[in-house]
């Protein structure tokens, strides 16, 4: 990129802004009104729903007890239209456990994910300290170009 580009480039870049403005004059407002009934929808939503979720919750666990107690007895037959499968849970991870089956090489790598973003987050909070065991950082330049007259 010569010199000019380079100049013209930011000269877009503001015109682009600028026509990013006219936009959010559309429709900002109609958004934002838009999102807070959004909030108010799903908080009341939520509040009806609490307790609908909460006797549910509570009755499959009595009848999942009652099942794991009951389901070998001779007498015992499953209600029509009920099924049942055995499902897992994690209870526990001992996180230095996982890593060292990693570097043992008993467990896949892809076993556990790094939520990139948040590390991402919490280094630049730490600034230059920002020191994490087995990540590696890239720096990259990112232009903030203000408007016209700015």
């Amino acid at each position: 990129m010569t010199r000019s580009e380079f100049e013209a480039a930011i000269e877009r870049v503001r015109a682009l802004k600028a026509q990013a403005d006219e936009v959010g004059l559309l429709y900002d407002e109609a958004v934002k009104a838009a999102h807070a009934e959004h909030r108010a929808l799903t908080a009341e939503r939520k509040e009806r729903l609490a307790p609908i979720e909460d006797e549910d919750r509570d009755l499959r666990a009595a009848i999942s007890a009652y099942h794991a107690e009951h389901r070998t007895d001779s007498d015992y037959a499953v209600p029509d239209g009920v099924t049942w499968r055995e499902d897992l849970d994690v209870a526990e991870v001992d996180v230095l456990e996982v890593c060292r089956a990693i570097v043992e090489g008993r467990l896949d790598p892809s076993f556990v994910s790094v939520d990139r973003r948040a590390c991402r987050d919490e280094a630049k909070a730490l600034g230059d300290l920002a020191d994490v065991p087995g990540v590696t950082f890239g720096r990259r330049w990112v232009p903030t170009i203000k408007r016209g007259g700015e």
